[in-house]
């Protein structure tokens, strides 16, 4: 009897034992559906994100390449205005143009003159600082005329 209550004991701790490996694998189960779950939820809410930054970034491009497009647009437009008011001042200007050009050969003649003159002040007197003091006062003012 003692034996088969013995016997029966241990059963009962086998089936207890069984029970609880069986409790600990439905709880291990259930804990790892839950961690796959939550991976799921934050590997869905991370494609969203990325999904609207990319919308975002495709709406911040399409801005800017209308942006750019309506700069294109006025700048053609200030060129073709510009150009206009350059054949209508061409037109205009005609005289003033010849007058700026004579003065412009003038300063030219005149510069080439000045250079000419401080160059043979200085061949005269190599060794003159004045004549060196001179040439570069010279050359300054020249580049102001």
């Amino acid at each position: 009897q003692e034996e088969e209550e013995e016997e029966e004991e241990e059963e009962e701790e086998e089936e207890e034992e069984e029970e609880e490996e069986e409790e600990e694998e439905v709880e291990e189960e259930e804990e790892e559906e839950e961690e796959e779950e939550e991976e799921e939820e934050v590997e869905e809410e991370e494609e969203e994100e990325e999904e609207e930054e990319e919308v975002e970034e495709e709406e911040e491009e399409e801005e800017e390449e209308e942006e750019e497009e309506e700069e294109e647009e006025e700048e053609e437009e200030e060129e073709e205005e510009e150009e206009e008011e350059d054949k209508r001042c061409t037109k205009s200007n005609k005289p003033f143009q010849a007058v700026s050009v004579k003065i412009q050969k003038q300063h030219q003649s005149f510069n080439h003159s000045l250079y000419s003159l401080l160059n043979t002040i200085t061949q005269q007197n190599p060794n003159s600082i004045l004549g060196s003091e001179l040439f570069t006062c010279m050359h300054i003012l020249s580049r102001h005329i």
